[in-house]
């Protein structure tokens, strides 16, 4: 569905010079004068800046004095592979890895006076070049295969490496000979030249004839092995096309194994000495190349031929492969892709465009934004974690003209909540001390922006993932929401948000077409992806859906449709699974008919969309399931949460992982238990106050059980965290004469911790004391865009001024630090042109596609945040597992409800 987008005057990476403001984003390095590419599209063809293809293949790239030089064979055009096709080698350059200009054949088989060796070659391809610090000449070694020689080579034919010199990295270089490597008389095929830390010059080599992988030390001026070869034991046989590079210590090798011209499998080792034993890490590669519809098993069409660190990152390299085409080798492509470490596994994951991200520049203000924009009356704030106390800072529109707003900063923050502005887009600018003055991000201020730019999305998010009928014909987790969970909340989180704004909700396009969607499944020829987790039973309880269940009326609100999809799957199929190694069994677990009873709370709003009949259902559905629902659950006491220590490891997602998975968060039966309270008493069913009775004593249990000290009764429950201190307040509120004794003083110490851990620059509640910024080991996002709700439901039962205020900082803020405000400078949607306004830098890191619940194929998708590893300003810190889920979009919808009621009366409406 076509939506409008903001077109924003672009911002930075990190902060920019006040005379470059109006040139436009920096994507990547200052790219060159007249270039035209701003992002990597791997397999398709690559122009020179003139406009022509490069031409340079089996290659490698150095940079030097902040120039790169690409570095590869030559082909000849019109000839094969089969035949003597190389021109020598060429070299290119460039200043932002995007847009490279000829600099010539750096050598050349036809030069006059030309070797013999070279002019007559019958293979000279794969070059390889370093700059040798010990004779300050750059050596280029090659494969030299002697004449007659073709594609076809045997391996018992002698295959030598050339070597040539050049005074400059644009040569000319001149030949110096050639050894037969590998430590056999027959040499060596497919070869890396790689630099260790303490210097030496290693030659890796596929020897011939056996194909075994082997390294030799190379003599102090480069030109020759200066001893035997060592065998690298543990890689396996017949790994060729080697790529080497080094991480924390360890040695990392990429290779492929042997089948001529035709791609095969990646393969990836790892080991501790360049000897071994090098350890199996498998196949790095991740997704599809739509382009030829080749995945990991045939490494996306390519053949791996350099690891390059990247620019950006240090946590990150560049991946480099040729796409070989025998029968045209000019027409031959190229995939650069990032390599990044994702829980110490590599991944090479296919992305058909990607951006490099600009270093981050310490020699000016960086400063962070809520990239979207900022509400009008509430807390405005930012984050300059290089600018110290006193700093300026001003406001400005962001086409110039007079501040609005001048202040200072102070302990690394900037606030301007108190600044008078008229709707509209405006720019930060930071000046002063030994930093370069700089600008931010624009950004949006205006009354309504969250309602305005945040909620479709969200709507949208949830219409996308729904199982089955949305964006994907499949159920991973066999819940109505694509990945969703009995934990998930999304229908609570409906209900809400429908009630923030009947009319604004009744408002939105209409997008689900029930009767439509009924045609689509029913058909015979529909095509169920049944490959997931808990799919069994998934279609049957479709079917029944849309054949058992009554229908919404056509003209009912999204949110409508969604809440009777989602309750309706629950009433045909309530027993479910958590497919991440949950212990709890399937079962109809408690948390499932709670939420069905928000849908029967708000049946008066409700009821002009939905039919009796399935009130009813809905209604029988939760007495006759409620039991477990009034009692205190097992799992909310701290005695069975796992310590930080015990969930180290790399799996992210599955384990017990308990309580960091959020599936089980204290207190989520309370509210449930006062809406089943209400609708006993409206309804005229048998003992209402069995529910009230139930709610006051599982608060008054979190009252004498819970240490808010102990991060692990808070935000260790991730995203699911919402469910405690909101139903605290709720209870509160709306039952003061039945609250359990010092639960207003439970809530205010849960706000003194929360206060106390969001001390610092970026306004976010930290998990501990200690070392951990986030959430151990996991993807924290979901915690951010859960907390607005939390501390805005908090604000309106504390009586301190001070702290009251702070709570509603602290929403604001975690909401923020989704959008911008944060270490990595990046918003969390990997993909936010799928429906969010005005992001410049998405999430950099996107998890696998094609895999798992397909969330990449949904708008409005929330994917990921930084770790602890990039905090407290460390953007170039490793990634923690980069991945959306339906879960974080209801914790959204609940705080973007949050947001509404606190707009209006403090309190969560009854109907």
């Amino acid at each position: 569905m076509p939506r409008t987008q903001r077109r924003k005057t672009p911002g930075p990476w990190n902060a920019r010079p006040l005379a470059t403001a109006a040139l436009g984003l920096l994507l990547a390095i200052l790219p060159a004068a007249g270039a035209t590419r701003d992002r990597f599209v791997p397999g398709q063809p690559w122009p020179d800046t003139a406009g022509n293809t490069i031409n340079a293949h089996g290659y490698c790239v150095i940079e030097r004095d902040g120039t790169y030089h690409w570095y590869g064979s030559e082909k000849i055009p019109g000839k094969t592979e089969s035949q003597k096709n190389e021109a020598g080698v060429r070299c290119y350059t460039s200043k932002d890895l995007l847009n490279w200009t000829d600099a010539g054949r750096v050598l050349s088989v036809s030069a006059e006076g030309q070797h013999p060796e070279i002019r007559d070659a019958g293979i000279l391809d794969r070059p390889k070049v370093i700059f040798h610090p010990e004779t300050a000449k750059y050596i280029m070694y090659f494969k030299l295969y002697p004449p007659g020689a073709a594609g076809d080579t045997k391996g018992t034919d002698v295959a030598y490496v050339g070597v040539a010199t050049a005074d400059g990295p644009t040569g000319t270089f001149t030949y110096q000979g050639k050894f037969a490597g590998a430590g056999s008389p027959n040499g060596s095929g497919d070869f890396a030249i790689f630099r260790d830390d303490d210097g030496s010059v290693h030659h890796i080599a596929v020897r011939k004839p056996d194909k075994a992988l082997v390294f030799g030390r190379m003599s102090k001026e480069g030109l020759r092995p200066e001893g035997g070869y060592t065998v690298m034991e543990g890689i396996a046989h017949a790994t060729e096309a080697p790529a080497l590079f080094k991480r924390e210590g360890k040695y990392y090798l990429l290779g492929s194994a042997s089948t001529g011209w035709n791609p095969n499998p990646a393969r990836m080792f790892t080991a501790d000495r360049l000897a071994g034993p090098w350890r199996d890490l498998g196949n790095p590669c991740e997704a599809v190349n739509p382009h030829n519809k080749l995945g990991p098993e045939k490494t996306f069409g390519g053949q791996s031929t350099f690891v390059l660190p990247s620019p950006w990152s240090s946590g990150e390299w560049i991946a480099m492969f040729d796409i070989w085409n025998p029968a045209d080798p000019v027409k031959a492509g190229y995939i650069w892709l990032p390599l990044r470490f994702i829980n110490e596994k590599p991944v090479i994951r296919w992305e058909s465009e990607w951006k490099p991200w600009q270093p981050v520049l310490r020699d000016r203000h960086v400063i962070a934004v809520n990239q979207v924009g900022y509400e009008t009356g509430r807390p405005m704030r930012f984050t300059a974690p290089l600018s110290g106390d006193g700093t300026d800072f001003i406001v400005r529109p962001s086409k110039g003209g007079d501040p609005l707003f001048r202040s200072k900063i102070h302990q690394h923050v900037g606030d301007f909540s108190a600044i008078t502005a008229p709707a509209g887009e405006y720019v930060i600018e930071v000046s002063g001390g030994t930093l370069k003055t700089a600008a931010s991000d624009p950004f949006l201020i205006r009354p309504g922006l969250w309602k305005d730019l945040f909620w479709q999305p969200a709507v949208d998010f949830l219409i996308d993932s729904r199982s089955v009928v949305g964006t994907h014909p499949s159920a991973f987790g066999g819940c109505p929401w694509r990945d969703g969970t009995y934990y998930d909340a999304i229908l609570p989180a409906l209900v809400l948000f429908h009630r923030a704004d009947p009319a604004r909700i009744a408002a939105m396009p209409r997008q689900i077409d029930w009767h439509a969607d009924k045609k689509r499944v029913l058909d015979p020829a529909f095509k169920f992806d049944a490959k997931n987790p808990c799919s069994e039973g998934v279609m049957e309880a479709v079917r029944k859906y849309y054949t058992e269940i009554e229908p919404p009326a056509d003209d009912a609100p999204d949110v409508v449709k969604l809440i009777h999809w989602g309750a309706g799957y629950y009433l045909v199929n309530p027993a479910t699974k958590d497919p991440s190694q949950d212990p709890e069994p399937r079962r109809i677990h408690p948390q499932t008919v709670e939420q069905i009873a928000y849908v029967v709370w708000a049946w008066p709003e409700l009821k002009q969309w939905l039919p009796r009949s399935f009130y009813e259902k809905c209604r029988s559905f939760c007495e006759k399931n409620w039991a477990p629902s009034l009692e205190v659950g097992k799992w909310w006491a701290p005695s069975t949460y796992l310590t930080v220590e015990q969930i180290t490891g790399n799996n992210p997602m599955g384990g017990r992982l308990h309580p960091y998975k959020g599936r089980h968060a204290p207190g989520h039966s309370i509210v449930p238990n006062l809406l089943m309270h209400e609708v006993a008493k409206r309804d005229g069913l048998a003992d209402p106050d069995r529910y009230l009775a139930a709610a006051v004593m599982q608060a008054e249990w979190i009252v004498k059980n819970l240490d808010w000290n102990d991060p692990r009764t808070t935000k260790g429950h991730r995203m699911s965290e919402h469910r405690t201190i909101p139903h605290l307040v709720w209870l509160l509120q709306n039952y003061p004469d039945r609250a359990p004794a010092g639960l207003k003083e439970k809530i205010t110490a849960w706000a003194e911790v929360a206060a106390k851990r969001s001390a610092n620059l970026w306004d976010i509640r930290r998990f501990d004391d200690g070392d951990h910024w986030t959430i151990p080991k996991i993807n924290d996002v979901g915690n951010w865009v859960a907390t607005p709700g939390i501390a805005l439901s908090a604000s309106w039962v504390i009586d301190d001024p001070a702290l009251k205020s702070r709570m509603r900082q602290i929403a604001v803020s975690h909401a923020d630090a989704a959008f911008g405000r944060n270490p990595r400078l990046a918003a969390s949607p990997h993909k936010p042109e799928m429906g969010f306004t005005g992001i410049e830098r998405g999430w950099p890191l996107g998890h696998k596609n094609d895999v798992c619940a397909r969330l990449e194929l949904c708008r409005g998708s929330i994917s990921a945040a930084p770790g602890s590893e990039m905090f407290p300003f460390n953007p170039e810190g490793a990634y923690r597992h980069s991945e959306g889920w339906v879960n974080y979009g209801a914790a959204w919808c609940l705080s973007l409800a949050y947001f509404e009621f606190d707009k209006e009366k403090k309190t969560v409406p009854k109907p």
